[in-house]
C-alpha cells in the first residue's frame, strides 16, 4: 500500500542479489485488489501462494485498547482475505494455497 516502504524492501532484497518487485495496492479498495490480481496475472499467469497479512489497528498497549480496535482489525483482515481470494481464484492452479497471517495484535 505504501510505495516508499515496498521500494525500500525491494532495494534491500536486490542489494542481496535477490529478485523482487512490488505493486502498490490497498486491500480495502476493490479496484486496487482487481488491479493487483490483474498485474500478477499479466506478469506470471498464475498464483501458487497468496499470503494476506492485512491489518489496521492502533499501536497501543492491550490495557489501553477498546473492543472496537480489535473488531476493526478483524473486519479488515477478513475482508482483505475474502476479496483477494475471490479476485485471484482464477489464477490458482490446482493445489494453490491462500493463507491468512497476522501478528498477535492482528489475529
Amino acid at each position: 500500500r505504501e510505495r516508499a516502504r515496498w521500494c525500500w524492501a525491494r532495494q534491500k532484497l536486490t542489494d542481496r542479489g535477490l529478485w523482487a518487485y512490488g505493486i502498490a495496492a490497498d486491500v480495502t479498495v476493490d479496484a486496487d485488489i482487481r488491479g493487483l490480481v490483474t498485474e500478477i496475472g499479466k506478469r506470471h499467469g498464475r498464483l501458487d501462494v497468496l499470503v494476506n497479512n492485512a491489518y489496521a489497528g492502533r499501536r497501543t498497549a492491550i490495557a489501553d485498547s477498546q473492543a472496537r480496535d480489535y473488531l476493526n482489525a478483524i473486519e479488515i483482515g477478513v475482508a482483505a482475505a475474502a476479496g483477494l481470494v475471490s479476485a485471484a481464484n482464477g489464477l490458482f492452479p490446482r493445489g494453490g494455497e491462500a493463507s491468512r497471517g497476522g501478528s498477535d495484535s492482528g489475529v
